[in-house]
């Protein structure tokens, strides 16, 4: 059974890297919330445990080298209050990198429930089903896509870049999957897919103006 579901992922992770156009255009249209679910978590957890081992090994191999020509130069006699409070701070800073990994389902699973509302909210205002109901355009749908949209983050994993790859590929992909699941044209499948990016930005810019108009009114008070 174990081995059924490894080689059931692989194969998940292989057709999305590989078509994920054809993968998209074979999902049920009332699937169940576990299988998208777990498939985004495991792989979200798996790409950022791996970033983080090579942030961790980079990490101790600049940490050694610099406490070897610290120790040689005598540096830690003449400042060994400075050198502990940079240790300090070093374990912190790897207690909160640690940190992230063991919570980062957690924080996986909040963002995909919001993206996913977000995404159907631009699905349903750009996607006009046709007489028979088809495209669906419902939570579900939407949940594929934002899960099965996240296989990039496996490159995670790639040291240094592996954000930056990560979430292109994730655009990537999941424009696809809107655009087969919804069947809609790139620019409305590109419009849904920023979707999240655009009210980010609008609520953004409320709260600076909100926090603008606050101190606006606070220098308005104190000039009487």
């Amino acid at each position: 059974m174990k081995l059924f579901l490894i080689q059931n992922y692989i194969q998940t992770i292989y057709r999305l890297f590989t078509n994920p156009r054809d993968f998209f255009s074979q999902l049920p249209e009332n699937p169940h919330y576990t299988g998208p679910l777990t498939f985004a978590l495991v792989t979200h957890w798996i790409g950022t445990s791996i970033g983080y081992l090579w942030a961790l090994v980079f990490g101790n191999h600049i940490y050694l080298t610099l406490h070897e020509w610290m120790n040689k130069s005598g540096f830690y006699e003449m400042n060994s209050e400075w050198w502990m409070q940079k240790g300090q701070a070093w374990i912190k800073a790897w207690m909160m990198s640690a940190g992230s990994v063991i919570i980062d389902p957690f924080t996986t699973l909040f963002k995909i429930v919001i993206a996913s509302a977000v995404i159907f909210m631009g699905a349903r205002v750009f996607i006009t089903p046709d007489s028979t109901g088809k495209p669906q355009v419902d939570f579900p749908s939407a949940l594929q896509i934002i899960c099965y949209g996240m296989a990039p983050s496996l490159l995670l994993a790639i040291p240094f870049a592996g954000s930056f790859f990560s979430d292109l590929g994730s655009f990537i992909v999941t424009l696809i999957g809107v655009k087969t699941i919804y069947r809609a044209e790139t620019s409305r499948a590109l419009v849904i897919t920023l979707f999240p990016q655009f009210i980010a930005l609008f609520l953004i810019l409320i709260f600076s103006f909100m926090i603008f108009f606050a101190l606006a009114q606070f220098v308005a008070l104190q000039s009487f």
